[in-house]
């Protein structure tokens, strides 16, 4: 295998999509179709199993996926040595709903250096615990519901990894002005269970753990109705502008303070406390550069 069939594996599996998989690459859906069937055949083996709603990787394909990841990780710091030993380099992975684009927009803008590489990852953080492992993410942006604390540590712990908070803050509801719900100023469950919510994947709710780990407390999710499924943040609001569903989040960064068409309700204490921070390798220092990046956040709260 090359480099471009290792990259082009890795993306495949990131995206789950041979659509998306190609975009990113700029390359034609059916020149990455072509590459993986090539890899596979070279292999003898299934790496990817294909469903009408994407593909997945096979318990082989698992294997050979953390192996590419490593590759391309060290690949990654021999280009950093070759090309001078202060290049210096940010790859951060982040849950969806942090929304964190814009802070590190101005992150980058404020360091002005233009031979540095930066890497920004948007997904659900809990099926990528491994690339933070691995080190092809040193940082691990997320929020971790109170009730969730508990599982989230004992897997995190299983992987060599550690979450530090930065602040606890309650998670709110977010719908649009003419909502029927707009009045209230304060949401429990009574009235969430007769709400519609969107849900974002990798969002707030979300029964996560699939290892037998369960929480003493039944999560939010558990109590409502959902009408929209995305991955998209920006879907969300433009639905939320335009219809009775609602979506719960925690705009740490101000994102949506003054959208005049969006009304911002609490939601009760004990039932939307989460915690924000990020998650590092146990054994690993953070470099400088990450260091910095950590304070600029929270410089942000």
């Amino acid at each position: 295998m090359d480099l471009k069939q290792i990259n082009s594996l890795v993306m495949l599996a990131d995206t789950g999509s041979f659509k998306d998989a190609a975009a990113r690459l700029y390359i034609s859906a059916s020149q990455m179709t072509k590459i993986i069937k090539s890899i596979e055949e070279n292999l003898g083996c299934e790496i990817f199993k294909r469903k009408r709603s994407g593909v997945i990787l096979t318990e082989t394909g698992k294997k050979i996926y953390g192996n590419c990841v490593r590759i391309l990780k060290e690949f990654s710091d021999i280009e950093v040595i070759t090309n001078g030993e202060n290049r210096k380099s940010l790859s951060v992975i982040s849950s969806y709903n942090v929304n964190i684009s814009s802070v590190f927009t101005e992150f980058i803008e404020k360091e002005g250096e233009t031979e540095d590489f930066y890497s920004l990852y948007e997904s659900s953080i809990y099926p990528k615990l491994s690339d933070i492992k691995s080190g092809k993410y040193e940082i691990g942006l997320t929020f971790i519901e109170k009730s969730q604390r508990i599982p989230f540590d004992i897997r995190l712990k299983e992987k060599g990894l550690e979450f530090v908070g930065l602040k606890k803050c309650n998670a709110c509801i977010y719908l649009r002005k003419k909502h029927p719900f707009s009045y209230i100023k304060t949401a429990g469950y009574e009235d969430m269970k007769k709400m519609k919510f969107i849900q974002l994947r990798g969002g707030f709710f979300i029964p996560r753990f699939d290892s037998g780990y369960t929480s003493s407390k039944k999560a939010i999710f558990d109590y409502t109705k959902v009408g929209m499924v995305t991955n998209s943040l920006c879907t969300v609001f433009e639905t939320v502008r335009k219809t009775d569903m609602v979506y719960v989040g925690c705009d740490l960064f101000g994102n949506h303070q003054k959208d005049s068409e969006l009304k911002v309700i609490s939601i009760e204490k004990d039932l939307g406390e989460v915690e924000f921070g990020y998650v590092i390798h146990r054994d690993s220092s953070l470099s400088d550069y990450s260091l910095r990046f950590i304070e600029y956040i929270i410089s942000k709260l």
